[in-house]
């Protein structure tokens, strides 16, 4: 009986200590993804401001940005005007 308390003791710590990784994991994961995604949009957001003065290759050139990217964001602005 008692090896079956601690057996049930090191699964329960087991499993805790499973959840607390697993649970750190995917806050990183999420903090990663959420930061790539805030870049991505500060750099659509400096593209649109250059939409008027700079080509779409210079624009893909500054930001980083797929031309494809800055393709659509023109075709978006132009579409708003």
């Amino acid at each position: 009986m008692r090896e079956t308390s601690a057996l049930t003791d090191a699964l329960a710590k087991g499993e805790a200590k499973g959840r607390a990784e697993g649970k750190a994991e995917g806050l990183a994961e999420g903090e990663t993804k959420g930061k790539a995604e805030g870049e991505r949009q500060a750099k659509r957001a400096i593209a649109r401001e250059f939409l008027d003065i700079l080509d779409d290759q210079q624009i893909a050139q500054k930001t980083k940005l797929p031309l494809e990217e800055v393709i659509a964001l023109r075709r978006k602005s132009a579409v708003k005007r």
